[in-house]
């Protein structure tokens, strides 16, 4: 009997260095996934820091007037409780908003492609970014999907890439971003349009830039980064990125467009499973 011939050890450790630098980019899209996400909260810490002041200090002269007996009338007197006591809301909406945040989780290393929803993922990014967007004194304009539309791509992964997306035209100076669905629900391919009028210069960025990637970077990331790691984290999930240049009809303005898959027919698929005893 003829035993199995051995493979050449060439070829071995062909496959064996395949391997490895498959696992290096996959833990160096981790470790950028990772600190963009740490830069993120950091950041939205700082903001609320910032936006938590107004509200408390109004709290604190409101009361300091009814303590001192400054009201000119018991009217008076309770239009300033009315008034403390949406400040009052303000904050707590501001501390459940940070409690939401400090709780956001990037995932397994891999991407769980599963239909997702994409009005709850359009909400989502949009809870994440009014702030920043409001502070830049950015037109945000987001129109939410029918509750049926479902595309195929890991909801956490393409989240964290939306809001990165827009958190880059936001420091590239954009002044009107807008986030849409433009294809028909049923089309096979869904897809999502990002306007938005940064300058076509600051959007686009060397390939190389993140090919190079920490060895020759710094550790907190820049937007042109912040931009790679993004078009790498679409790969993962199965999105095709296409980056127009700038429109006619609005000058300045440029578009990018994520083709995600119709998961329609796969959702029935998984209630199915889910629903069998």
């Amino acid at each position: 009997m003829l035993g199995k011939r051995t493979p050449p050890k060439r070829l071995v450790l062909n496959r064996s260095v395949v391997m490895v630098d498959q696992d290096i980019q996959r833990y160096r899209l981790a470790y950028g996934r990772a600190l963009e996400q740490a830069q993120f909260q950091g950041g939205f810490l700082a903001r609320t820091s910032h936006e938590l002041r107004s509200p408390i200090n109004r709290v604190i002269s409101l009361h300091q007037m009814i303590l001192e007996d400054l009201c000119d009338s018991p009217e008076e007197e309770r239009e300033f409780l009315q008034q403390a006591q949406t400040a009052t809301q303000e904050v707590l909406a501001l501390l459940d908003q940070l409690t939401a945040i400090s709780k956001l989780q990037i995932g397994a290393i891999a991407a769980a492609i599963q239909p997702v929803c994409l009005q709850q993922l359009f909400s989502e990014v949009q809870q994440l970014t009014q702030l920043q967007v409001a502070n830049r004194n950015c037109r945000f304009s987001l129109e939410l999907p029918p509750t049926e539309v479902y595309g195929l791509s890991d909801p956490i992964w393409l989240r964290q890439a939306l809001v990165m997306l827009i958190e880059i035209c936001v420091a590239n100076d954009s002044r009107q971003i807008a986030l849409r669905l433009v294809s028909a629900p049923t089309a096979p391919s869904l897809i999502l349009q990002l306007d938005h009028d940064c300058p076509d210069s600051k959007w686009q960025e060397p390939s190389e830039l993140w090919q190079q990637w920490p060895q020759r970077g710094p550790a907190i990331l820049s937007p042109g980064l912040r931009l790679g790691l993004a078009l790498q984290v679409l790969q993962q999930v199965q999105a095709r990125v296409c980056l127009d240049p700038p429109r006619q009809d609005t000058p300045g303005g440029a578009r990018l467009q994520i083709h995600l898959a119709n998961g329609q027919d796969q959702r029935w698929d998984c209630e199915e499973v889910d629903g069998v005893e």
